[in-house]
């Protein structure tokens, strides 16, 4: 209960963050992308909310509405020829119904990477940025280390003298 309560105060904090400009709803996007509330509480209540669809959505949509300067350069460039050429792959495909859900997911991919470039324009926001990539990943660390620990902890009381092969 107490991971839900933790979970849902860091998403109203999230959302409410979210609403002053694009690059806090990018910050929470990426909280989300590497932390995955719906894997810390039990249950499927915040699964159920399709959080990264979500955000995803409102950074894509506040974003285009506060028209930011969008770079037209030969690296944008490349990347859209990279992803034209990913269309073209998957669209001349043996197995289009197999790869269209990759690619799908690499085009999601791809947006984010880009709302990056166009939000993430100076020294301050790439630090607000790693540094909220790098809490997700922590807090998404410790979990897994205490989730091993008690697994570990709970093996090793297990074991009993009978269980031991006995000494001659």
């Amino acid at each position: 209960m107490l991971r839900l309560i933790f979970c849902f105060g860091l998403i109203i904090v999230g959302t409410f963050a979210s609403f002053w400009g694009p690059f806090y709803a990018l910050l929470f996007y990426l909280w989300n992308a590497y932390f995955r509330p719906e894997d810390w509480s039990y249950g499927g209540l915040i699964g159920s909310l399709n959080l990264s669809w979500v955000i995803g959505l409102f950074v894509v949509g506040s974003t285009a509405l506060s028209m930011p300067k969008y770079p037209l350069n030969w690296r944008v460039g490349l990347l859209a020829l990279f992803v034209a050429d990913s269309v073209m792959g998957v669209v001349t495909s043996e197995h289009v119904d197999y790869s269209w859900g990759a690619w799908v997911m690499f085009a999601k991919v791809v947006v984010i990477a880009y709302l990056i470039v166009v939000l993430v324009n100076d020294r301050s926001r790439l630090r607000q940025a790693a540094l909220v990539i790098s809490l997700s990943l922590g807090f998404e660390a410790a979990k897994q280390g205490w989730a091993q620990d008690r697994k570990s902890t709970r093996l090793n009381s297990s074991h009993t003298d009978i269980s031991r092969m006995p000494s001659s």
